[in-house]
């Protein structure tokens, strides 16, 4: 069951090459996750640090930091070449590593391909 449960959560990592699944250790997913987080500009590693401390908090019983309105939504924008995919696939190898369920969803199918991730419709309600 905890194997299922894994498979489910975690999924493999993709080489970005060939967009086949890899397969790599525990130790190799947290040290690639370490280079790819060290990588990071200094403002795309605040991004990372915000969502990873506002988990770390909201797991702890800790109160939301942030205002209301946003809640636990995180919006990352800049223009294009910036970086924002890079950040984003980081942002997972870093969960992934400390085995934090993510799924990466986009508006448009091709920004989830990208993202390995899933299309997401949002509906707003008053």
């Amino acid at each position: 069951m905890a194997e299922q449960l894994d498979a489910d959560l975690f999924p493999p990592n993709i080489d970005p090459d060939t967009g086949e699944p890899t397969s790599t250790s525990f130790v190799d997913q947290q040290q690639a996750a370490q280079e790819a987080y060290n990588s990071l500009t200094d403002s795309q590693k605040q991004f990372v640090d915000k969502v990873l401390q506002q988990h770390e908090n909201v797991f702890a019983g800790g109160t939301n930091d942030f205002d209301d309105v946003h809640g636990y939504t995180f919006l990352l924008e800049g223009s294009a070449g910036t970086g924002k995919t890079y950040t984003l696939n980081t942002l997972m190898k870093v969960c992934q590593s400390r085995r934090i369920p993510i799924m990466a969803c986009a508006s448009t199918g091709i920004a989830a391909t990208r993202l390995n991730g899933a299309t997401l419709d949002v509906w707003y309600t008053s």
